[in-house]
């Protein structure tokens, strides 16, 4: 119980209750997308659950490298009308 007052006292507790905003693509993303603009159109096509999928794996990049290349991967992943974890060719 001392951790839920600490998590309530420290902001911790709401932090968990708030939703994330999947519902676009964010800002750095939208740039990323801007010269695929097929990309982009598939990326806000997909349901709530996929874009969080592809956020989840691009946001925690350590490496500027690393960024690029994931953001590069979703991109040819959407033009070719893949998402996170789809195996099977299309």
């Amino acid at each position: 119980m001392a951790r839920v007052r600490e998590a309530r006292q420290n902001g911790a507790w709401d932090e968990t209750l708030r939703r994330e905003d999947v519902s676009s693509l964010p800002e750095e993303k939208r740039k990323a997308c801007s010269e695929q603009p097929d990309a982009r159109e598939k990326f806000e096509a997909l349901s709530l659950s996929h874009k969080k999928q592809f956020l989840n794996w691009i946001r925690p990049a350590k490496t500027t490298p690393t960024l690029e290349k994931r953001e590069d991967q979703m991109i040819e992943m959407l033009k070719q009308n893949r998402r996170m974890g789809d195996e099977r060719e299309r």
